[in-house]
């Protein structure tokens, strides 16, 4: 590698790992460092295997400028829209969640069965929908919880890869549980202490006397 090259790799690993840090500990309170960091990272994924690059880092090895600046268009429109349409971002976030965790489980039981990625087939396209429209679903019933677990998710997910960690080791699962873990623990305490106590959420009973009803 030459020497921009070099800088850019470590750019880019110091990036991740601070945005993965980000997320995991405090992704429920910036929803468009959320999308906008999925956005960038789930694209940049998608186009590193379609032109069969194993992940990110190869996109900068091999100067293929192109796929970055895509992926970082895409990430400044995930910005822009939870900026400005939080509840469409709910929603995006939540159905990409669910493409990202089918593709997950697919990937752990190619691994655990000895086999190669295959192409994908149809009940596998059905699969990812039905997952992302799940998700959906969830993220608009428990927002707030849903897009803690999300932001966890992709925050382990993102320091693992930014630590350039085996995704099949057991030492790396064990990290990224962990990981997890703690930012479920810290943001989940976070949103606990942000809301009002439970007598303030109870509403005011009326008094007979302020009651302007006449008496029997």
């Amino acid at each position: 590698m030459d020497i921009i090259t070099s800088v850019l790799s470590f750019v880019l690993t110091a990036f991740i790992l601070i945005l993965g840090g980000l997320l995991l500990l405090a992704g429920r309170k910036y929803t468009w460092i959320l999308l906008g960091a999925g956005g960038f990272l789930i694209t940049a994924a998608i186009i590193a295997e379609l032109i069969n690059n194993s992940d990110t880092y190869t996109l900068v090895q091999d100067k293929v400028w192109i796929a970055l600046l895509i992926a970082l268009g895409i990430g400044v429109l995930g910005v822009i829209i939870a900026r400005n349409y939080t509840s469409i971002a709910y929603d995006i976030i939540g159905f990409a969640t669910g493409l990202y965790l089918v593709s997950w489980f697919d990937e752990i039981l190619l691994f655990l069965n000895g086999q190669e990625k295959n192409e994908i087939t149809w009940w596998l396209v059905l699969l990812f929908i039905a997952a992302g429209i799940v998700c959906v679903w969830i993220t608009r019933k428990d927002p707030e919880e849903a897009v803690i677990l999300i932001s966890v998710i992709i925050g382990a997910r993102t320091i693992t890869n930014g630590l350039n960690l085996d995704n099949t080791n057991s030492f790396t699962a064990v990290i990224a549980l962990g990981l997890g873990l703690t930012g479920v623990v810290i943001q989940y305490a976070s949103y606990l202490r942000e809301q009002p106590r439970l007598g303030r959420q109870l509403p005011p009973v009326p008094h007979p006397v302020s009651e302007e009803l006449p008496y029997k």
